[in-house]
């Protein structure tokens, strides 16, 4: 079986995400699985990231960057069937947001938990 690799449609940000995943290969306790259109990035069995339709990376992340991301205007609340949803930020792809750190943060975040 083929391991799931985010949706061939070429995005940049699907490139990005795939670059993020692969470094991921072989972590202990890091694994992929097809969600929400996409692939998402899972840590001990948890979700910790993904990309969304619209391109943009969403990750279960602390309240303090949850906080700095927003007042940057580099974040806004991930919203799901129109609610926002509790510690979860969508992130466009920007020279000014690190998704690499928000990936590695987001992991550590769920495995926290």
């Amino acid at each position: 079986m083929r391991e799931p690799t985010p949706d061939d449609e070429g995005s940049e940000a699907d490139a990005v995400f795939r670059d993020i995943l692969a470094s991921y290969a072989g972590a202990g306790g890091v694994t992929t699985k097809a969600m929400f259109g996409s692939v998402a990035l899972l840590a001990d069995g948890h979700l910790a990231a993904f990309v969304d339709r619209r391109g943009r990376f969403v990750a279960k992340l602390p309240e303090a960057t949850r906080v700095r991301l927003q007042a940057a205007g580099l974040a806004v609340p991930m919203e799901m069937a129109g609610r926002p949803t509790k510690e979860w930020v969508a992130v466009a792809l920007s020279p000014d947001a690190d998704w690499w750190a928000l990936a590695d943060e987001a992991v550590g975040f769920v495995r926290d938990r």
